[in-house]
């Protein structure tokens, strides 16, 4: 049976910038929100984090809210909350990759996640190369060029079983990186990974957010297992998988250039 999050239906809408971070796997989304979090009230923030639990919300369900984030993509995001800023963080895209499959390889250990959703029961047994050279679209769909179509307007999957999935822009590569080049103009802030503080620092002003950002990192993947079975043949393959990711990345760590030179002396570039 497919489950549903409900959300309170809404009291008085709150002044100020409404913001909702989209995350990718394995971006650092979780310490970016911990630390964009701290700008918005408790009672401002919303309970559903995954596109299947925002299926039957709407704008008008959810205006109490202020400030969104999770494992959403930009369809479900215009919807619920379509005047809302648009943040993301960017990462490395062969270390996304990897440290995607390790964290979820190790979900998939745990029995209980087997059936949570359809990555973590294949990858029970899966090594890594056969990861990044797999063509079942349950795989693909969560390895190729994720954060390009990101950008681009895919959006996870409804359904709690399909929620690491990416479903939209899953074939043509010029076309796709067209639009995440044209959808990342839609986002108000988009950092990377190897510049967090500088990241969350142009959020925070980008957005007007009181307060001063303080730097909150959790869920990192341990160094250990992201150096594990990662050979020149699994390289090559990875890279194929994220050639247009590789493009947007750089394309957001310019706008990040651009975004510190406004500021000299505040912010420290790459």
């Amino acid at each position: 049976m497919r489950q549903r999050f409900n959300i309170p239906i809404p009291g008085r809408r709150q002044s100020g910038p409404r913001v909702f971070l989209l995350r990718a796997h394995k971006t650092a989304g979780q310490s970016f929100n911990l630390s964009l979090s701290r700008a918005f009230r408790d009672s401002e923030i919303s309970p559903g984090h995954f596109t299947w639990q925002l299926v039957n919300v709407d704008a008008d369900a959810a205006r109490r809210y202020r400030y969104f984030q999770g494992h959403v993509g930009r369809p479900t995001a215009d919807r619920v909350a379509p005047e809302a800023r648009l943040v993301t963080m960017l990462r490395d895209p062969v270390a996304r990759l990897t440290s995607s499959y390790f964290y979820w390889r190790s979900q998939a250990k745990r029995v209980e996640n087997w059936n949570a959703h359809r990555i973590a029961e294949r990858l029970q047994s899966m090594t890594l190369l056969e990861y990044v050279a797999s063509d079942d679209p349950v795989i693909r769909r969560s390895s190729w060029n994720v954060q390009a179509r990101l950008l681009a307007g895919a959006d996870y999957g409804s359904e709690a079983a399909d929620r690491t999935q990416l479903f939209g822009f899953e074939k043509d590569e010029d076309r796709l990186i067209d639009a995440a080049l044209e959808g990342i103009e839609r986002f108000s802030s988009v950092g990377i990974v190897d510049r967090f503080d500088e990241s969350l620092a142009q959020a925070y002003d980008v957005l007007d957010l009181p307060g001063r950002p303080e730097v909150v990192y959790d869920n990192r993947t341990p160094a250990k297992y992201i150096d594990q079975e990662i050979t020149e043949e699994v390289l090559d393959h990875a890279r194929r998988l994220t050639r247009a990711d590789e493009i947007v990345v750089e394309a957001a760590r310019a706008r990040l250039d651009t975004w510190a030179a406004s500021r000299p002396g505040d912010h420290d570039g790459d």
